[in-house]
């Protein structure tokens, strides 16, 4: 599974995203000219993202960074840590240093932090899961910016669970005269990352809020599209953006992508894509 990240710009295009209604956050994104020195980017990955839930609490290392686009740390910010599920809610499934559920860590000299997550037992979860470690740091003026990075949980004596990741590349499309295009990658692998082939995945275009959209389309001009996972367990679908005429301000879409677990509900993540007017 894979990861977004999120780079705040503080030119005029910071005016422009911070008023459209279509996204989720108060998040600013990348210009499409290219980047500024004044942007900030936050990372944030745990040292190793695959943990068991048994008998004793396994712990992993967060790490975040926090920089300007040109590489510049930026030292004594404030981020602060969340326990989430895949929608960004709060999880109460293990926790972070003394026990917290939440933790706020100021960035070192070299714009860095580092903290440890403590795993569930396995009598505190009923099957494997995920959850996704979300980080907030503050931007310019009142906006803020959001990374996040995802730890796979298996409880001792479980059924082997299917992992999903997704990505799309570029994340940032621009709606002018010609209809960009990105690609989405969906990769279906078990939980010792083995790919796993021949699993129908199903891709769906929805808005911020999650609801089916008709913006933009899959090939055919289509908003739902599936494909069948490869020998490296990938499946792949190409998304076009609108032109500049069939939106009326810059916006998201969430892009989904959902396969089959293995005695479980459908396995869902989504992906998001910028669309600049």
């Amino acid at each position: 599974m894979n990861i977004k990240k999120t780079i705040i710009l503080a030119t005029g295009l910071v005016l422009v995203l911070a008023m459209t209604a279509c996204t989720r956050h108060d998040v600013d994104q990348p210009s499409p000219v290219g980047p500024s020195t004044l942007a900030t980017v936050l990372k944030v990955s745990a040292n190793p993202n695959v943990i068991n839930a048994g008998t004793h609490r396994a712990g992993t290392t967060i790490s975040a960074s926090l920089k300007r686009f040109d590489g510049t740390p930026l030292a004594d910010r404030a981020v602060t840590f969340e326990i989430c599920d895949a929608t960004h809610s709060r999880v109460n499934i293990g926790y972070f240093e003394d026990q917290e559920g939440v933790l706020s860590r100021q960035t070192d000299s070299g714009g860095n932090i580092t903290l440890t997550y403590y795993g569930p037992l396995n009598s505190d979860i009923e099957a494997s899961t995920s959850i996704n470690i979300w980080a907030t740091a503050a931007a310019e003026g009142n906006e803020s910016i959001e990374d996040f990075t995802p730890i796979n949980i298996i409880r001792d004596g479980s059924s082997s669970t299917v992992l999903l990741e997704l990505s799309a590349n570029p994340n940032v499309l621009n709606a002018g005269t010609h209809r960009e295009s990105t690609t989405i990658m969906a990769t279906v692998k078990s939980l010792d990352g083995t790919p796993l082939s021949n699993r129908t995945v199903y891709f769906e275009i929805n808005d911020a809020t999650d609801e089916r959209a008709h913006i933009g389309y899959f090939e055919g001009q289509n908003p739902v599209a599936s494909r069948v996972t490869n020998s490296d367990g990938k499946a792949s679908v190409k998304y076009f953006a609108p032109v500049k005429d069939e939106i009326g301000e810059s916006c998201v879409v969430h892009i989904w992508a959902s396969t089959p677990g293995e005695g479980t509900p459908f396995i869902q993540k989504f992906v998001e894509v910028y669309i600049i007017r």
